[in-house]
């Protein structure tokens, strides 16, 4: 497990904007690795998104493993817009609610 973690030290994230932000470094270096380690990488994606619960994870991956389209890319830069607008709504949300308490 070592190796493994040691093997993608450059390739790992820590939330949605890390990845998304250094995602063609990432597929680029995720299609060096031979498919144990790619399913071994699997797990680390999916446990790093566990709480990611909108189409952009799936795209994510599909990104990863797939020759990807200029309308695919699209929806996708879509999705993330999408996923940083809740985001901000939600922080924006809880910080007015701490503010009337």
């Amino acid at each position: 497990m070592k190796e493994f973690l040691e093997k993608i030290d450059d390739i790992r994230f820590f939330e949605v904007d890390d990845f998304y932000h250094r995602k063609d470094e990432i597929k680029e270096k995720y299609n060096k690795l031979n498919n144990g380690e790619k399913e071994m990488y699997k797990w680390y994606f999916y446990f790093q998104f566990c709480l990611l619960k909108n189409p952009l994870k799936e795209m994510l991956w599909t990104f990863l493993n797939m020759e990807c389209d200029i309308y695919f890319l699209s929806e996708m830069a879509n999705e993330y817009r999408i996923f940083c607008n809740k985001r901000k709504r939600l922080y924006e949300k809880e910080e007015s609610e701490v503010e009337f308490d």
